[in-house]
């Protein structure tokens, strides 16, 4: 595809811009023919005890590379911290999966918060989609250990033309 990638071998088809950066790299096409477009956008640490988060960098413009066989990696595509992005595209094309390999970690945490109450997160912005459906569950991410507690998490599955994200 020029200037870009694409994977169309499944049911869900699948197209990558060149550029992470781009206003809309990322769009996907469902068995019923609804177009899903969207955009890592942030990369994030949210402490749950205060609801307090701090950016900790932003997509920034940076050419992919396909791995074979089913992968588009974008490295370094933050602005202010080591990360890359990959996109799997599942088998028979029935999932698409985002990943975030962190290649640092910040220094330290802001004053007065607990790892144990850290989490990550990759703020994805969605352009012109409402889901059909949502649907929540709460998550443990973790069973608890001696040296750590559980981190409970809200987990939201959205249903749209004959996908969930």
């Amino acid at each position: 595809m020029p200037g870009g990638a694409r994977a169309d071998f499944g049911r869900h088809k699948v197209r990558f811009a060149a550029d992470v950066g781009a206003a809309r790299p990322v769009t996907t096409t469902t068995p019923t023919g609804q177009e899903l477009t969207c955009r890592a956008t942030f990369l994030a640490l949210h402490d749950v005890a205060s609801g307090e988060s701090v950016l900790l960098g932003q997509v920034t413009n940076r050419i992919g590379y396909i791995w074979l066989p089913d992968q588009v990696v974008y490295t370094n595509a933050f602005d202010t911290i080591r990360a890359d992005l990959r996109y799997t595209y599942g088998s028979s094309g029935y999932w698409l999966e985002q990943d975030v390999i962190l290649r640092e970690w910040p220094e330290r945490l802001p004053a007065g918060w607990l790892p144990e109450n850290v989490r990550l997160e990759v703020w994805t912005e969605w352009f012109g989609v409402t889901p059909e459906v949502t649907e929540s569950q709460a998550l443990n991410l973790r069973t608890a250990l001696a040296d750590a507690a559980p981190a409970p998490v809200l987990d939201e599955t959205l249903a749209f033309g004959g996908m969930k994200i």
